[in-house]
């Protein structure tokens, strides 16, 4: 029993390490460009959110790495009352950064002062490319109001693996946008 959980959970690892990997490859293309709050909220969000897979010790590890503090007073969190979690929080280049990690296995970077444009934009040219292994598939495309939803399926070998989400305010100016991820559940 021991060794297939250990099997199982090496298979995960080596999925999660490709994806990283492909993702990886793809910054150092990448890195020359100016950076703006949309590309530092990408950057977050593909160096704390999606190597994590909601793993809040992994989250924390990694919100530590890049400086950032928990949140502890209830009026700045960025989670509902009733919703189990942790943020960490920081400004940086005219915008204002949480991490925010619930359960189970989900992780968002929640960012302000936005142009919404720029910041699907961003988020599009950062799903998974073909060449990695994994499908991308647009589960739905919402707006109710001011607020726009475009939601991503992430499928590796026709199982689903991750679910991408940005949801952001259209109101201009200095919208606010979230971008989460959460793993599939075995």
């Amino acid at each position: 029993m021991r060794e297939a959980v250990k099997g199982q959970y090496g298979k995960k690892l080596v999925g999660y390490t490709m994806l990283a990997l492909a993702l990886g490859a793809s910054c150092g293309v990448r890195a020359a460009e100016p950076e703006t709050v949309e590309t530092l909220a990408m950057q977050l969000f593909l160096g704390v959110c999606v190597p994590s897979q909601g793993d809040v010790q992994q989250i924390e590890t990694a919100v530590r790495r890049v400086k950032l503090v928990e949140v502890t007073s209830k009026e700045a969190r960025a989670l509902p009352d009733n919703v189990p979690g942790k943020s960490w929080s920081t400004s940086k280049t005219g915008g204002r950064f949480t991490v925010v990690a619930t359960q189970p296995q989900t992780c968002a970077v929640v960012v302000k002062q936005i142009a919404p444009a720029d910041l699907k934009r961003e988020f599009e040219r950062w799903l998974p490319p073909a060449s990695t292994g994994y499908t991308v598939m647009q589960k739905a495309e919402d707006r109710q109001g001011d607020m726009a939803t475009s939601s991503y399926a992430i499928l590796r070998e026709g199982r689903l693996r991750y679910s991408w989400v940005l949801r952001m305010s259209l109101t201009q100016p200095g919208a606010t946008g979230t971008l989460s991820v959460r793993a599939a559940v075995p």
